[in-house]
């Protein structure tokens, strides 16, 4: 009977077990359809306590938020993963670089939704998911509090820990390149939101918070992205929403009691172009700006 030395059993201990790509996303539609579940529970649960639809949504947004903190912890064990794929330290941060990236958050909605304009002109029976959410806010206007604490600071940092950390730094770990870790955990992040109008934006979003993970060696400021972003877009659509001013919005549909004509295609073509290309030069000169963070693993360096 072959046996094992005490050093070849410590080393098959240590030994990461990091997923590759098609791992992560059945992992990511495993979880998705747990979350399914719970959602379905408390749904029912919720209906036969006669508990406000209102109240029902807001908990299972952050129940689902939590789902992704409890997968990203739990699977960084299983996966014998090191603990820097999870860290959000702020070790160098630059307030420059978070001001910076207020503007390319900016560039990056209304390109955007430039993109998303035009994926409108091929499929015009989409709905936004923010209707919802403005439904919601009429019904129950102190849900407005809750619902941007939720999207602004609890979604960026339970994504960010599952898709930026778990995902793409385990992938990094595995020896990908950062390139197609950061563009496959942008896909998945964009699949996810289970919606055609945005799955390029938020591809792109993906790719820039993966783009300063990788270079900032922390979450940091992927976490302050993701939530400045996802700010702007609940800025824009209440605009629009509540002071009638479609002009301003770039994101879903426009209000079907606004009359507006949408833009030709080559407008929303062009102004795609021109801001997408800002949006990439802010941000890889404020990816310049970062400062690498001390400790970070010699894979992260490559």
């Amino acid at each position: 009977m072959e046996t094992i030395s005490e050093h070849e059993l410590q080393k098959e201990i240590r030994t990461p077990r990091p997923l590759g790509i098609v791992a992560s996303l059945f992992l990511t539609v495993g979880i998705l359809l747990l979350q399914l579940f719970f959602f379905s529970v408390v749904i029912l649960v919720g209906k036969l306590a006669g508990v406000a639809g209102t109240a029902l949504m807001m908990g299972m947004m952050l129940l689902g938020s939590l789902i992704w903190v409890a997968c990203a912890y739990y699977l960084q064990r299983v996966l014998r993963l090191p603990p820097f794929v999870l860290s959000i330290s702020v070790r160098g941060l630059s307030i420059p670089v978070m001001l910076l990236l207020i503007p390319f958050a900016f560039l990056m909605q209304v390109a955007g939704g430039s993109l998303d304009s035009i994926i409108l002109t091929f499929y015009p029976s989409h709905k936004s998911s923010l209707d919802q959410f403005q439904n919601m806010v009429l019904n129950f206007p102190l849900s407005l509090i809750f619902l941007l604490l939720l999207t602004i600071v609890v979604a960026p940092l339970s994504e960010e820990l599952y898709f930026r950390g778990l995902l793409f730094r385990g992938m990094r770990v595995k020896g990908l390149h950062v390139f197609v870790a950061a563009l496959a955990t942008g896909l998945i992040f964009a699949l996810v939101h289970l919606q055609i109008v945005g799955m390029v934006t938020l591809t792109l979003v993906g790719l820039s918070c993966a783009y300063l993970s990788h270079k900032s060696r922390s979450l940091f400021y992927s976490v302050w992205l993701h939530g400045v972003y996802n700010a702007m877009v609940m800025g824009f659509s209440f605009t629009v929403f509540f002071v009638k001013a479609p002009e301003f919005y770039t994101f879903g549909d426009p209000l079907p009691s606004t009359g507006v004509v949408p833009d030709p295609l080559w407008a929303n073509l062009l102004r795609a172009i021109l801001f997408g290309g800002a949006a990439m030069a802010l941000l890889f000169y404020t990816g310049s700006k970062v400062v690498l963070q001390e400790g970070s693993a010699p894979e992260e360096k490559s």
